[in-house]
């Protein structure tokens, strides 16, 4: 009769996997991944079927897709391999904004702002953190001062941010005519013109639809007839014409004598 020997026999370990998430997702996103957790188990995690790289944790993160398992072994040495998650990952829209002009305008003026397009793509523009009601088209025109995005989502359900571009809309000056007296008159008199005065303004007087050549002070003294205007224009370089000022001059009578005999002559 032999020696006897002992046989053991090892429970393989329990195996299996459970994904904290959704395993399609949009690019930028993670699924963690978690096996059965038990003393003395260690832990090898695959993508198919090929061993990641320092990933013996009872958790992976997923950051790429594909199909993921783990080989889960025991203390008494005997493994056992889970089955598969697969992950998928939708890729995010581009999101870019391109200028129709210039992004720093005066008051009254706009710049279209031109999103990237795409098969399925839906937009939706923001002013700072504020959604702008309506503004869900690839072009959105900007008349305010404000720093623009616009969120690009495709057919996926996928999202990205644009980077931010900021407008500037500079203020316009006041223009207005203050006329010193009454704007119509007789030939050979005027009347004072005063325009609106502000820090660093700069003049430029009309009569009709001609700039008047030297005619850029505050103040104009108009001795013609005619619709006056002013362009005042801010440090800014921003203009306004200012209403008109209709100006009449009306004619002086002719005022001559004759006489009708000799101017002079005997007394009676």
């Amino acid at each position: 009769t032999s020696q006897g020997l002992t046989v053991t026999l090892s429970t393989p370990p329990i195996t299996s996997i459970v994904a904290s998430g959704l395993t399609t997702f949009c690019a930028g996103k993670n699924v963690v991944l978690k096996a059965t957790v038990a003393a003395g188990y260690t832990y090898q995690w695959k993508k198919a079927g090929i061993n990641i790289e320092n990933a013996t944790g009872s958790s992976y993160t997923a950051t790429t897709a594909g199909a993921y398992s783990v080989l889960i072994t025991n203390a008494g040495g005997c493994s056992a391999a889970s089955q598969t998650i697969n992950v998928t990952i939708n890729p995010v829209p581009l999101a870019t904004v391109a200028a129709g002009g210039l992004l720093t305008f005066c008051d009254g003026k706009n710049v279209q702002l031109k999103a990237i397009t795409g098969t399925g793509y839906t937009y939706q523009w923001k002013r700072g953190a504020t959604d702008i009601t309506g503004a869900t088209l690839s072009t959105y025109t900007a008349v305010t001062t404000g720093i623009y995005t616009v969120t690009v989502t495709n057919a996926s359900g996928c999202s990205a941010i644009s980077t931010g571009l900021n407008v500037v809309v500079k203020p316009l000056p006041a223009a207005t005519i203050t006329p010193s007296g009454p704007t119509t008159f007789c030939s050979n008199k005027n009347v004072f013109l005063r325009a609106n005065t502000g820090t660093n303004y700069t003049y430029q007087w009309i009569r009709g639809a001609t700039p008047v050549a030297g005619a850029t002070q505050p103040n104009f003294t108009a001795n013609l007839p005619g619709l006056y205007t002013v362009v005042v224009t801010n440090a800014s370089g921003c203009s306004v014409t200012s209403p008109p000022v209709a100006i009449v001059v009306n004619p002086l009578p002719i005022a001559t004598i004759a006489a009708s005999t000799p101017l002079t002559f005997c007394s009676g």
